[in-house]
């Protein structure tokens, strides 16, 4: 808005209006940069999220492939040594070369390998079901 006062010999002028800008071109680059930084944003995050997928991925396959070793390890040396163990102490004890607490002892360790066998079974399992 705007006021003037003029005067001219005789005469004063008074007048008052009012000014309007109006924007012909606009060239929307706040709204462009707005649109490019929401789209690297975007971009960053599916980026982020593939690497989160992606290390999922690779710890499943190395879970997996660890309790493959453990459960073969332990059902072909420390299971079977176990039970052969405990075979020989019965032999060893119907022959009265050891005591039944000897035998006991070799029962106890089965149980307690057995027990971690199961473990390592679970763990198999778990790990299958990550990985798929």
């Amino acid at each position: 808005m705007f006021g003037f006062y003029e005067r001219e010999e005789r005469s004063n002028l008074f007048g008052a209006g009012v000014s309007m800008p109006l924007t012909v071109f606009h060239d929307y680059s706040g709204e462009k940069r707005k649109a490019s930084a929401q789209l690297k944003m975007s971009e960053l995050e599916a980026e982020a999220l593939r690497l989160a997928t992606e290390r999922q991925v690779v710890s499943a396959v190395a879970q997996y492939e660890s309790a493959v070793r453990r459960l073969r390890q332990m059902n072909e040396s420390i299971l079977e040594r176990s039970e052969e163990t405990l075979q020989l102490m019965q032999k060893a004890l119907q022959a009265g070369k050891v005591d039944a607490s000897d035998v006991l002892s070799a029962q106890d360790n089965l149980l307690s390998v057995r027990k971690e066998y199961v473990q390592v079974q679970h763990d198999y399992i778990d790990a299958v079901r990550a990985w798929k």
